[in-house]
């Protein structure tokens, strides 16, 4: 079973390679193909996007824990997709720094929260949107239900102070990270995971400083959070998450 899984997954036409720094691509290019001559299956298979399934579930692990943890998921939007942007700063607003919205309203002001955070993971062509805390069992469902109307609020009351700080926070991430190598050869591996050639990071953090309050708004409007995977793993089942 072993041998078929690496057989099938672990070949040339699935390797990709980035490089970042003072190197001679020739050269490296010549040994890559020494190194990898014959190394499995040849041509660019198994790079076709798979449709992504999303199931919406509730699903509770018991353990006796002091703590209780909450993970919410929903369908986000593809890196390719145009409003992967707006997808970015909407994260950055909810949680950018200690001055976002989860981190300010969630656990310094209302006290829910020992950690809470804000993220988004992309399979080839597809994209999700993850929340996540940890609480005491007694308020896990105070805190389900606070962090999802945190998310429904920004259409409501954003400020554009919020807005300009988090598309600053991207950039000013982007940029420092951007001068790291190992963190340049990471990106380009991206790009080339996402779109199969490398996109310039002015071209990014150019769509990332467009995107408004109305692009917010609209984004929120068309991707509705009616649907969501919900796990909780602690002493306590999450009632709220309940399907109706």
């Amino acid at each position: 079973m072993y041998r078929a899984h690496w057989t099938a997954r672990f070949q040339s036409g699935r390797l990709q390679v980035a490089v970042a720094g003072p190197v001679d691509p020739d050269s490296l290019i010549a040994q890559l193909e020494s190194a990898f001559r014959g190394f499995g299956q040849s041509g660019l298979t198994g790079r076709d996007p798979v449709a992504l399934q999303f199931q919406p579930l509730r699903t509770h692990h018991h353990k006796q824990l002091e703590q209780q943890y909450v993970g919410i998921c929903w369908p986000g939007v593809a890196v390719t997709d145009p409003e992967y942007p707006v997808e970015q700063v909407i994260l950055g607003i909810l949680a950018g720094g200690m001055s976002a919205r989860l981190f300010t309203e969630v656990r310094e002001k209302q006290g829910l929260v020992y950690w809470v955070g804000a993220w988004h993971e992309h399979p080839r062509a597809a994209g999700m949107i993850h929340l996540g805390a940890s609480t005491t069992p007694q308020r896990c469902d105070q805190t389900f239900d606070t962090l999802l109307r945190e998310v429904d609020r920004l259409a409501q009351d954003l400020q554009p102070q919020e807005l300009q700080r988090a598309i600053v926070g991207i950039v000013a991430r982007t940029r420092t990270r951007g001068e790291v190598t190992r963190a340049r050869a990471a990106e380009l591996a991206d790009d080339l995971f996402y779109y199969g050639r490398p996109v310039p990071i002015e071209q990014k953090l150019h769509d990332v400083q467009q995107v408004t309050m109305d692009h917010i708004r609209r984004y929120l409007d068309c991707h509705r959070r009616d649907r969501l995977s919900v796990v909780t793993l602690g002493p306590r089942r999450l009632y709220s998450a309940d399907p109706p």
